[in-house]
Order: structure tokens, then sequence, then C-alpha cells
């Protein structure tokens, strides 16, 4: 057994849907910063399309992982398999969604609208 402590912030890892968005993006910056830049260990981004690092305008940050190509749109077989590429995946403690589409298909009653 270590002696050694490990801190929340050690464990705590954060995972924002649509982090590319206005609201997404808001996320993202405060979990980088807010209560302070230790409050999570791992930040991981996921984003529909492909984005440049410096398109997102954020502090330098090694905790940071920008993760691209999780189409929420697909079975949940196929966005299963996807997220499970994403490095840190596993770690997740912490999960924000602010995805403009919505994650399965709307259905009423059974049906499709």
């Amino acid at each position: 057994m270590s002696s050694a402590s490990t801190s929340p912030a050690d464990r705590r890892t954060a995972l924002i849907f649509g982090a590319s968005g206005i609201t997404g993006w808001a996320i993202l910056r405060e979990t980088l910063n807010y209560p302070s830049e230790n409050e999570f260990a791992r930040v991981i981004a996921l984003v529909n399309r492909p984005i440049d690092r410096s398109e997102l305008f954020l502090p330098a940050s090694d905790k940071l992982t920008i993760a691209s190509g999780v189409d929420l749109t697909k079975s949940v077989n196929e966005v299963a398999a996807s997220l499970s590429t994403v490095q840190g995946i596993r770690d997740v403690t912490d999960v924000y969604f602010a995805g403009k589409r919505p994650v399965l298909p709307f259905t009423r009653m059974g049906a499709r609208h």
C-alpha cells in the first residue's frame, strides 16, 4: 500500500460532448480552469469534425485531449466502438453533453417521427 495520498483531481476525468459549440466550449474552458486548474486530471473534448486546437482559443494544457469523429446519430454499438478509441475514455468520471443533435432518434409510442 502506498503512503502517498491521491487527491480527487488525480482521479477525475471530464468528457464534454459538443465541445466546439458555444455551450460546450464554455464548459470545456471552465473544466480546464475552475475552481482551479487542478480540478480535473484530464479533460476530453468531443467534437463532430476535426478542429485545430488553436481554433478553440483555450489556455495551453497537457491534460486536454480533443477527439473527433464520434457520430451520435449512429447505432449504440457504433457510438460505443468510436468512443472506445478515445484516449482516456475508460477513466471518465464526469460527463457534460452540449451537443446539438439528439443522441437517439425521437420516438413516440414506438414510431419514428
